[in-house]
């Protein structure tokens, strides 16, 4: 064998050559709060065992790799509350933000999905109460 074949054979074993079929696929949506979208947060896709895929929500729109099955729905997203107080260890206020989407979309979803081998899209229009900012 000559020495460029094995360098080649080399190289695609350590970098990966074509398209490796790992049993991802791209997947983009959009995600709004009661209609509207999400300006930005994050998005989950978590199987029955605990593995997840995710992405970043910008403008309501995300993209992420995933695998197909049935997959828990998690969406997390924050708003400002505020500064923290200036104390000695923090001399200059820090923004504070709160996470405004309610538990049963994130910590306690209740929102499933099945994801097909030729799914491309998906869209969530969440809707409900929004949490409040903490008091001070």
């Amino acid at each position: 064998m000559k020495y460029s074949t094995l360098l080649t054979m080399a190289t695609c074993f350590l970098m990966g050559c074509g398209t490796a079929d790992d049993g991802h696929q791209s997947i983009s949506g959009q995600v709004t709060w009661n209609g509207e979208p999400i300006s930005d947060g994050k998005i989950s896709l978590m199987t029955a065992a605990g593995v997840t895929d995710a992405g970043d929500i910008t403008n309501g729109v995300f993209t992420l790799r995933t695998t197909p099955g049935e997959k828990k729905v998690i969406v997390t997203a924050e708003k400002p509350a505020g500064f923290s107080r200036q104390e000695e260890r923090v001399p200059e206020p820090e923004p504070v933000f709160y996470q405004y989407i309610p538990a049963n979309y994130n910590t306690k979803t209740e929102l499933k999905e099945q994801v097909e081998a030729t799914t491309e899209t998906l869209t969530f229009n969440l809707e409900g109460k929004e949490i409040k900012p903490p008091k001070k």
